[in-house]
């Protein structure tokens, strides 16, 4: 398993412990999250780059999307505080620590559509940076 798999499942399994998401965090979902879901967070890598700085060891940095989904009126409201929570966990857990040596939050933007499930969305991206062997992924 690659390095960067290990950390995406560090990083669910360290949201599904938010009390306002009950365990619902999703990674790899390719079926919207209905309003009955919610609230909700969804995983995501979007980018990963690598660099050689010996000839034994690459510096990676991984681009991750958490994605917060909420319903109804007030949606910043609620869907703030589990950014909240959803940031705090990450930066507390240790055995994230341990993978990485850079994480830190980078942007965020909201949307929110009326449609048949009146879900709105509040990202977060992180960069995330770690130490990989060259033999490795």
């Amino acid at each position: 398993m690659s390095k960067r798999e290990i950390i995406m499942q560090v990083i669910t399994g360290a949201l599904t412990t938010i009390p306002a998401v009950d365990g619902r965090v999703w990674r790899g979902r390719l079926s919207p999250i209905t309003d009955s879901e919610c609230p909700a967070i969804a995983v995501a890598w979007t980018t990963e780059t690598s660099q050689a700085i010996s000839d034994a060891i690459d510096s990676c940095e991984l681009t991750v999307q958490i994605d917060v989904h909420v319903v109804g009126e007030g949606y910043e409201t609620r869907a703030d505080a589990i950014v909240e929570d959803a940031h705090q966990v990450l930066m507390r857990d240790t055995v994230l620590k341990l993978l990485v040596t850079h994480l830190r939050r980078i942007s965020g933007t909201a949307r929110a559509e009326e449609s048949a499930q009146n879900v709105a969305v509040t990202r977060t991206e992180y960069l995330i940076k770690y130490k990989s062997d060259k033999n490795h992924m």
